[in-house]
């Protein structure tokens, strides 16, 4: 594998050094927004997974020039071919939590064993001068998860919108997605022989920051809509014959308070929160604090 920022051309250099830190930059600030987002139950687990890939990604990827120079390059190489492994089942398995699909639970469960497996044989072939197949493994699988979401992205809803929000965008990503990191992983893994400092490494940083990004967009645009719905939450939920105290109980849910945070703050048992949790969920007919939010944003 030859991954490396040594270029001829010192203003190349520098462009991609800048590259690299706007993608940390952006990661880690999508990843806040997403955290704020996820307490509130506006994210899911699934998705700060995902951010946390990629920066994983993206890490390993700048510091392969590193590795590679202080006599380290398998290790290099074990640390990208894992970050990709990653990426792949947290694609997918992110795409399936926020899609509205009828595939069944089992296809997730299959594909997040096959990533197992595949990680723990990476790294076993690796230890057997392998790193070749290693890479082709880890590679497929990455490529196999983005067009499995792509397919999904482009064939299904979102299951909470936000507003107007179109989902343009979300599939506008995942096409390039789909086309820009298979090339890279080609030039780099499999032709590095062949293409001296290949420019598609720009790409890859440019891409994770778009990406970033758009999701702090997106989770922007859900914390100002929930600051907007819940003070008219009391009657969007009227509907829904819900009494003053479920109402309530549904309020600080939707805001991602616990069991514990509610009993306290409402001076009631948590088993008297748990009842009053499970007869909102009946009359929204909804089965989760995630599916309630679809109340507040429609």
């Amino acid at each position: 594998m030859k991954i490396t920022l040594i270029y001829s051309n010192p203003t190349m250099l520098e462009l991609e050094i800048i590259l690299f830190i706007i993608a940390y930059t952006t990661l880690v600030v999508s990843l806040t927004f997403a955290f704020i987002c996820y307490k509130r139950n506006l994210e899911t687990q699934e998705t700060l997974v995902l951010i946390i890939s990629l920066l994983i990604l993206i890490i390993s990827i700048s510091f392969t020039p590193i590795l590679k120079n202080s006599g380290h390059s398998f290790f290099s190489n074990l640390f990208t071919i894992s970050s990709m492994i990653f990426v792949g089942a947290a694609t997918l398995l992110n795409t399936l939590k926020e899609r509205q699909h009828k595939l069944q639970n089992m296809f997730k469960k299959i594909y997040l064993g096959l990533g197992i497996i595949l990680f723990f044989t990476v790294h076993l072939i690796s230890f057997f001068n392998m790193t070749k197949y290693a890479q082709w493994f880890s590679s497929g699988y990455l490529m196999l998860s983005i067009v499995f979401s792509a397919i999904i992205i482009r064939t299904t809803e979102p299951k909470i919108k936000i507003k107007i929000k179109k989902t343009d965008s979300d599939r506008l990503f995942v096409i390039a997605f789909l086309v820009i990191v298979p090339v890279y992983l080609v030039l780099q893994f499999q032709f590095c022989e062949y293409c001296d400092n290949p420019p598609i490494g720009f790409l890859l940083p440019f891409l994770f920051s778009l990406i970033a990004i758009n999701k702090i967009t997106d989770d922007i645009n859900r914390l100002s809509i929930l600051k907007i719905n819940t003070e008219n939450f009391q009657s969007n939920l009227i509907a829904y014959g819900l009494s003053d105290r479920e109402t309530e109980v549904a309020k600080l849910l939707s805001q991602g308070h616990s069991y514990q945070s509610i009993s306290e703050l409402l001076f009631i048992s948590i088993p008297t929160v748990k009842t009053h949790t499970g007869n909102i969920y009946r009359k929204c007919n909804v089965k989760s604090k995630y599916e309630l939010m679809k109340i507040v944003f429609y």
